[in-house]
């Protein structure tokens, strides 16, 4: 009785081991496309804006009415954004309104199966008529601002029931902007 017990166990962990095997062959050079469109990108950004944030207890940061261009170029997603910033100093509260630009990479955490805009740049920032050095300051606390929206705002993140993409979610293929969409290959 006792052997046969044991037979069954070594069948079945061979069973096992094959189901296991066959598997992993299945899925080990399979790639998964997602391919979001800059107008979904678009309407992510808009669903999380206007975010409004307080530095150094003298600057209010509101950061409103997203713009997404994926730029194939160069492989690089910009996002531009309406500011305003508010200026404490004691007596005196001014304010200026403009615009910022920014530009970065794609960077993928595969463990929450989430992707970021990676090092955002200020590449251009216009905030009326202030003027260096106060200009500097605010570009500084803008950049602060915006590393942190981005930092915690997803670009995208695969959805939690779909087998396909959890089968895929370990590595990150490629990343790039094809035909206005951003292209993201990801496999085992």
């Amino acid at each position: 009785m006792e052997r046969s017990n044991f037979r069954v166990l070594i069948t079945l962990g061979i069973a096992l081991l094959l189901l296991a095997t066959v598997g992993y062959l299945f899925y080990a050079n399979r790639e998964h496309q997602i391919r979001i469109p800059e107008a979904e990108l678009q309407q992510r950004f808009e669903r999380r804006l206007p975010l409004t944030k307080t530095y150094l207890k003298f600057f209010d940061v509101t950061l409103e009415n997203p713009r997404v261009d994926l730029l194939e170029e160069t492989g690089r997603i910009s996002a531009g954004m309406d500011v305003q910033v508010q200026i404490r100093t004691p007596g005196k509260t001014r304010s200026y309104g403009g615009t910022v630009d920014v530009a970065g990479l794609v960077r993928y955490e595969s463990a929450s199966g989430r992707f970021f805009l990676f090092e955002p740049q200020i590449e251009r920032l216009e905030l009326g008529d202030l003027k260096d050095p106060t200009l500097e300051r605010v570009r500084a606390v803008t950049q602060k601002a915006l590393e942190e929206y981005f930092s915690i705002q997803p670009l995208y993140e695969l959805k939690p029931g779909d087998i396909r993409q959890r089968a895929a979610r370990m590595v990150l293929r490629n990343v790039e902007i094809e035909d206005e969409e951003l292209v993201i290959t990801l496999g085992l």
